[in-house]
């Protein structure tokens, strides 16, 4: 799941405060209840996102934080789905979305 300009909400209102807005759109989501009966872990619609922070010094860098991200989400899709992580260099943080 992509969050359009995060990093810059992160930037300013910092880390636990996106983490909170990961949060809240997951249960929005949840909310809303809409039918998937063919999911395996839920009767409704539910969300995986994995996220990666950090300070980037050069263009360069950017791919490894994609591939970062890229990794926090599979591993969110490996452990259960329905909720996120969110990666840095040195924690990984996760949160379940489920009530």
């Amino acid at each position: 799941m992509d969050v359009d300009y995060f990093k810059q909400y992160n930037d300013r209102y910092g880390h636990a405060q996106g983490d909170k807005v990961l949060h809240a759109i997951a249960q929005a989501v949840e909310t809303l209840a809409i039918a998937h009966e063919r999911s395996p872990i839920s009767p409704h619609i539910t969300v995986s996102i994995g996220g990666f922070y950090g300070q980037a010094s050069h263009v360069d860098c950017l791919d490894y934080f994609y591939k970062s991200a890229d990794h926090a989400l599979y591993a969110v899709k490996q452990s259960g789905r329905n909720h996120f992580q969110i990666h840095d260099h040195e924690q990984a943080m996760t949160q379940t979305l489920e009530k």
